[in-house]
Formats: C-alpha cells, sequence, structure tokens
C-alpha cells in the first residue's frame, strides 16, 4: 500500500519488518498468553466433565487405585528466544513462568475430584536447584510427581529434562516405559539405604533424561477456609485401596444413583472422613513418604544425584 497510508509511515520497511519478526518470534510472551497457558488444562478438564457427565470423566482418572508416589503429570516445552537469556539458554525466570502452566496441570491431572467437591489448592513456596542449563531451542519436558507430605503441606517435585535423541538414550527410555521419575524414591529417609553418587551435571538418569532442575512446590488443600488433610485429599481424590475410589465415586452420585451431586462429597471432606475406620491418615503414613520439615524435599531430590546445598 501507499507509504501515507501505511502502518507507522514514519518507519522504513525494513525496520518494520524487524518489527514484525519480534512480534512473531516473541508471541509466546504476548499478554494473555501466560493465562491462557495455564489456565487452559483447568478449562478443559471443566468442559470434558460437561460433556462426559461428571463421574464418568472421574472414572478416567489416572488417581483411581494408583499409587500417590507414581503417579506422573508430564508438559512438553521448547527453549524459545523469549524465554532464553543472552547466554544462550533458557532463562532462570523461565523455570518459574512454565512451571506454573506445570503445576496447574498437574494439579488437574492428580486432584481432580477435590476440585470438582469445590476444593481449592494453595501454593506456599517453591524451591529451585539448577543443575544443568537448558540451551536455546531444546526441547524439554517438565515432570510433576507427589514427593510426600506431612500434616498440611504437601511436596510436589518438579524435574525438568531432556532426551537426548541418541541411540542409547532411545534404548533405555523406551526397556523402563514405566519408571517412576520421582528422585525422592531411593533418597527418602524411610529407606536404609542412600543413594548411589554419579557425575550428576554430565550423567543421565536411569531412563536416558538429562536432568536439569529440580523444583519442589508446596501445597495445601482447601474446601473454603478449612484445610484438609493431604492424606485425606489423597483418599478422596481415589488413591490406595480399591475401597477409597469405590467411596468417593458413590459420594459423588446423588441419592438417587444417578445423576452427579458434589454436596455429599463435600460433606465428607468436611466431617465425614473423621468418622471412617481405620484411619484414613493411616493408611498414608505407612507408606513412609512424609516430608514434613522444610526444605527435606529438595534435600532428599538432590541426594540421589549426588548433590547438596554446597555443590
Amino acid at each position: 500500500m501507499p507509504a501515507s497510508k501505511s502502518l507507522l509511515p514514519f518507519l522504513p520497511r525494513w525496520l518494520k519488518g524487524a518489527l514484525l519478526a519480534a512480534v512473531l518470534i516473541n508471541f509466546r510472551s504476548l499478554p494473555t498468553y501466560w493465562h491462557w497457558k495455564v489456565w487452559y488444562p483447568a478449562l478443559a478438564a471443566h468442559f470434558l466433565a460437561r460433556v462426559r457427565g461428571l463421574v464418568p470423566h472421574l472414572r478416567q482418572l489416572p488417581s483411581r487405585g494408583a499409587d500417590p508416589f507414581a503417579v506422573v503429570s508430564r508438559k512438553p516445552y521448547r527453549a524459545f528466544p523469549d524465554d532464553c537469556d543472552w547466554n544462550g539458554h533458557l532463562s532462570n525466570s523461565s523455570y518459574a513462568k512454565n512451571l506454573d502452566a506445570s503445576r496447574m496441570k498437574a494439579c488437574i491431572d492428580l486432584f481432580t475430584p477435590m476440585f470438582s467437591a469445590g476444593g481449592w489448592m494453595a501454593l506456599g513456596g517453591a524451591d529451585y536447584s539448577f543443575v544443568k542449563e537448558i540451551p536455546a531451542l531444546a526441547a524439554y519436558e517438565v515432570e510433576i510427581t507427589i514427593a510426600g507430605f506431612g500434616d498440611k503441606w504437601m511436596e510436589l517435585q518438579g524435574t525438568f529434562i531432556t532426551r537426548p535423541k541418541s541411540k542409547t538414550s532411545k534404548a533405555s527410555s523406551t526397556s523402563l516405559p514405566e519408571l517412576s521419575p520421582n528422585l525422592l524414591s531411593d533418597a527418602s529417609p524411610s529407606h536404609s539405604g542412600t543413594a548411589t553418587p554419579i557425575t550428576p551435571r554430565v550423567a543421565p538418569r536411569a531412563d536416558g533424561a538429562i536432568v536439569h532442575c529440580i523444583s519442589v512446590s508446596t501445597y495445601c488443600f482447601k474446601l473454603g477456609r478449612l484445610t484438609i488433610p493431604p492424606a485425606v485429599a489423597l483418599s478422596f481424590c481415589g488413591y490406595g485401596k480399591d475401597s477409597n475410589w469405590a467411596r468417593t465415586e458413590e459420594l459423588f452420585l446423588s441419592k438417587d444413583g444417578k445423576s452427579s451431586s458434589p454436596k455429599r462429597a463435600r460433606e465428607w471432606l468436611k466431617e465425614g472422613w473423621k468418622l471412617e475406620e481405620p484411619s484414613i491418615l493411616e493408611e498414608f503414613e505407612a507408606k513412609g513418604k512424609r516430608l514434613g520439615q522444610k526444605g527435606e524435599a529438595m534435600r532428599a531430590a538432590l541426594a540421589s544425584f549426588g548433590l547438596s546445598r554446597e555443590d
């Protein structure tokens, strides 16, 4: 179009092209993109529950009868230029920004029944340890697992990994499809053995993945202003013995046994769980994954790689 009618006519064409290219390269940092990325898992879950029906949707969840420390939520990323610094690798701030979306997805994947009953999760803090940089344009994943819990707080472990494309790493990855990435599995205080030291900044994980960053986020479960013990939340979400899931499914069904209603589920979360025998708290305490002291989960995760805060 004529220069007199063009956008920003006082700028030369080459500069307009450069500005357009900069916007396109950095579109993931435009306003509202972060909000959409974070809230998409919650919106998608709400839509699926509407389409399928609440109880049929809950039956699709990975928590049904599962070991809570073996379920993994994964989200893929790529280190695009807007997330990288002048050193050519993922900026430290981008770990926190992208972990927001991964944690939201993990909370939906791991604890949907809590949200369906009107509950929510409050973030109490987050800790990071950087092990190895992620190069610009590299594809990486964030894995979220349940690390442990105390009487009030639950620790979620986030592990930033890359998967090398070498034949060796592919063979290792395919030969261990069920391996849990939870670094606490061999370093928890409940284990009698000690973690085997490795070359932490070079050697891959047992499944071939390279660990770049470890994060531990502390959450508590809330129903209104009432705090729900993590063990109760795990039981309510269907983890553990089969009867846990059967009870939760029944709670979400109305008295006619056909329609879905969260009313009875909320009442159970408030007071009903206290009446159950044996105690719900005892079931998950027996698993030996309670981490009550601040920083204990991070120390255990680092120890599994032969690392400490002083390294």
